[in-house]
């Protein structure tokens, strides 16, 4: 995977959502002042921790620190589960351009505490049906495919994969999901 872009939001002196481009950056050029380590500063967290209370910007609108990641080259497979290959489009975790958007919260209570919440932004199929598809496990599955009654010809269901992918076809009809 390659880093295409960063955003931030409510870090240090980036109190709107500011978009920094990094596909093939290498260098990063500024005058004194300008964030320039902010930005390697804000990548580290990403990657490797939590900020300090003292990074969310004096004039932020939420009380959340965010940074969010995008990423290209992405592996033609993943295994998420049962030692299946699977692929982030089959699994509609991608966002609208094709690529994985990650983006990394972190609240800040009044007494300073911090903690972590992740989301991916994607294109995932708006039903409730389908919500945690992802969460659940094959025996949870299961019960959700026999339930919905969907034709089990040509569905291995041993397999979570094969299982996520029949209940969201349910869900389907010309190529559109059936609204809630």
């Amino acid at each position: 995977m390659k880093l295409d872009k960063l955003k931030l939001r409510n870090f240090r002196s980036y109190s709107q959502e500011t978009e920094i481009e990094v596909a093939d950056l290498n260098v990063i050029i500024g005058k004194n002042d300008v964030d320039k380590s902010s930005i390697l500063e804000a990548l580290d967290i990403f990657f490797n921790g939590k900020p300090d209370k003292n990074d969310l910007c004096i004039n932020n609108d939420n009380g959340r620190i965010e940074i969010t990641c995008t990423f290209t080259d992405l592996p033609n497979e993943l295994i998420l589960d049962d030692t299946i290959a699977t692929s982030l489009a089959d699994e509609y975790l991608l966002n609208s351009d094709g690529k994985l958007e990650i983006k990394k919260s972190f609240p800040i209570s009044a007494a300073g505490s911090i903690s972590e919440e992740l989301v991916i932004i994607c294109e995932y199929p708006n039903h409730n049906d389908l919500a945690d598809l992802l969460s659940k496990k094959r025996t949870t599955l299961q019960l959700q495919f026999e339930e919905l009654g969907i034709d089990p010809e040509g569905v291995n269901r041993t397999k979570s994969k094969e299982l996520r992918n029949a209940i969201r076809n349910h869900f389907y009809e010309d190529g559109q999901i059936i609204p809630i």
